[in-house]
C-alpha cells in the first residue's frame, strides 16, 4: 500500500512538472522573467535594480520576444558582439551572466529542461586588470577631501579599503558582531566566491572603527548605505576623484583610479614596504600564489641580491691536489 501511495505522489508530481513547462513553451522569455526572476530577485538580491535595468535595456529588447527554446548560442553571440561593439566587454560579459542566471532561475522552477544556451557561448576576455594604485600624495589628498563631505561613509570606506584590503561588496556587508577592536582584527563572510577570513586591523583603522561603532546599532551595518550600495559608494568615489582632477586625461581604464583600486593600493605598498608575497597573499585573501604575482615588481629587494652577485669577482675554484 505504501508503495502504491508513493508511485502516485511521484506520479502526480511529473504531471505537475510536465504541466508547467507545457505552460511556458509558448511563454516568451520576457514574460517568464517578468513573471518569476524579477519578483524573486527584487525578494532575494541587493543588484536586483541594476538586474532590471539591464533587462529592460540590453536583453529585453533582443531576445523578449523569443520563446526559451528560441534563445540560442546564436543569437546569444550576437547579442555579445553588439554590446562589445556598443559598449565594452565587461557589459557584455554583465549582460551574458544575468541570461544566465534567468534561465538558471527558471529551470530550478521546473518550468523548462533546456541546456542553459549561455554555457555554449564564447565569452569575451577581460584584459582590465587594475594596474595604477595611489600614491601616498594623492590618497591623503583625496582623503581630505573626502572628510570634508557632509557624509563621513566615503572618508571612512576609504580608510578601511586601503588599510585592510577589503573588496567594496565585503565593506558593505560588514556588521558591528564582525569587528573585534579589543583583539584588532574583523571578520570576512564568505560569500559571491570570495574567500573569507580574518583580517588585522592597523592603529588607523581602529581608532576609525571605535568612533563609528557607537553610533551603529548591533543589528545595523557599519555602513549604511541604500539597496544599491556598492554602486552608491563607488559613485561617490567616482564623483570626487572627477573633482580632484585624479583621471583627468586617462582614457585607459586599468589606469583609471576607481574605488577597487583602493585594494590593489593595499597589496602595492605592501609589497613596496617588502613585505613577504606569502604575507601579502593571506592579507588579501587570494585563493592561489599566482595571484600576487602582479606585486612581485614592486618589492625592492626582489632578485635584488642576484644581480648584485655581477659586481663581485668570481670565486676562484679550489683545486684538489693529485
Amino acid at each position: 500500500m505504501a508503495g502504491k501511495r508513493e508511485s502516485a505522489r511521484i506520479a502526480a508530481r511529473e504531471q505537475e512538472q510536465a504541466e508547467k513547462q507545457r505552460n511556458a513553451a509558448g511563454a516568451t522569455y520576457k514574460e517568464l522573467v517578468e513573471a518569476h526572476y524579477i519578483p524573486w530577485a527584487e525578494r532575494e538580491k541587493k543588484s536586483a535594480a541594476a538586474d532590471k535595468t539591464r533587462l529592460k535595456l540590453h536583453i529585453f529588447p533582443v531576445i523578449g520576444a523569443l520563446t526559451l527554446d528560441e534563445v540560442t548560442p546564436q543569437v546569444l553571440e550576437a547579442l555579445r558582439d553588439k554590446m562589445v561593439a556598443s559598449h565594452c566587454r565587461a557589459t557584455a560579459l554583465q549582460v551574458l551572466a544575468l541570461v544566465r542566471k534567468t534561465f538558471n532561475h527558471l529551470g530550478r522552477l521546473g518550468l523548462h529542461t533546456l541546456r542553459n544556451p549561455v554555457a555554449l557561448v564564447k565569452l569575451p576576455r577581460l584584459d582590465n586588470a587594475c594596474e595604477r594604485f595611489f600614491t601616498h600624495d594623492e590618497f591623503d589628498r583625496f582623503l581630505a577631501a573626502a572628510g570634508k563631505l557632509g557624509n563621513p561613509d566615503l572618508h571612512d570606506a576609504c580608510i578601511l579599503a586601503v588599510d585592510t584590503g577589503l573588496r567594496l561588496g565585503e565593506l558593505n556587508r560588514l556588521m558591528p558582531a564582525d569587528v573585534n577592536l579589543e583583539l584588532g582584527f574583523l571578520t570576512v563572510r564568505e560569500a559571491d566566491g570570495k574567500p573569507g577570513g580574518v583580517v588585522p586591523l592597523n592603529s588607523r583603522v581602529r581608532a576609525m572603527l571605535q568612533k563609528r561603532l557607537l553610533t551603529i546599532a548591533p543589528g545595523q551595518h557599519i555602513f549604511r548605505t541604500t539597496r544599491d550600495g556598492d554602486r552608491e559608494m563607488s559613485r561617490r568615489f567616482t564623483r570626487l576623484a572627477r573633482a580632484l582632477g585624479l583621471n583627468d586625461g586617462v582614457t585607459d581604464r586599468r589606469q583609471q583610479l576607481t574605488f577597487h583600486s583602493l585594494r590593489h593600493t593595499f597589496g602595492s605598498w605592501l609589497a613596496l614596504a617588502d613585505v613577504e608575497l606569502y604575507r601579502i597573499q593571506k592579507l588579501m585573501r587570494h585563493k592561489t600564489p599566482a595571484m600576487v604575482q602582479r606585486y612581485a615588481h614592486l618589492r625592492p629587494s626582489w632578485l635584488a641580491s642576484d644581480v648584485e652577485v655581477l659586481c663581485k669577482p668570481p670565486s676562484r675554484p679550489d683545486h684538489v691536489a693529485d
